[in-house]
């Protein structure tokens, strides 16, 4: 669940698919909310590179291993002037590695990328909404799973800016609802 600074949500374009929630307002602005579970990404990019977990450990370390976070942090520190011809290969073999999976998956921040911290999630946010991007991207991992949430913004127009309040306000409200116990009551019976 989490809270929106919002009152002009229209519920007409509100559509949830599986795990994710797409939701748009009447001034033009919208939000993707979605969830995955814990390592997806880690998990993922061992599938895609085949590499077992005693290897992926041996290249990225264990921060890297244990959690989406960990690797992210990792990848995301990641500079091309740590490769030069002055590390291992192994070293400089690892960076160029993280460095074409940071390309391919971080969304686009030229206005900065964030570090998030709330009581159950960390994370990180993708530009701004400072300089009006039409995109920002919060990503926030926990032990028992993920979190994405999208805020986009209409350009031009008489569309309201999102802030980094409103942002936080959003953030700070997202938590995880336990699964609802369903009961049937027939005859004076609970099943």
């Amino acid at each position: 669940e989490f809270e929106l600074p919002w009152d002009d949500v229209d519920e007409s374009k509100d559509k949830t698919t599986g795990q994710i929630h797409v939701g748009a307002f009447r001034s033009g602005n919208a939000f993707w909310f979605s969830t995955f579970p814990p390592k997806s990404f880690v998990d993922e990019i061992m599938k895609t590179s085949k590499l077992d977990p005693q290897r992926f450990r041996q290249l990225y370390g264990d921060a890297a291993f244990e959690s989406d976070y960990g690797f992210n942090k990792i990848m995301l520190q990641a500079t091309p002037s740590e490769i030069t011809p002055f590390v291992s290969q192994r070293k400089a073999a690892t960076g160029q590695i993280l460095l074409m999976i940071k390309g391919i998956s971080i969304p686009r921040a030229g206005s900065g990328i964030f570090s998030i911290q709330t009581q159950e999630f960390q994370g990180f946010q993708f530009e701004s909404p400072q300089n009006r991007p039409f995109k920002i991207s919060d990503y926030l991992y926990s032990d028992e799973g993920g979190v994405d949430v999208m805020f986009f913004q209409k350009v031009g127009g008489s569309a309201p800016s999102i802030s980094q309040p409103e942002i936080n306000r959003v953030i700070q409200s997202i938590h995880k609802v336990p699964p609802q116990t369903v009961a049937s009551n027939q005859g004076g019976q609970e099943r």
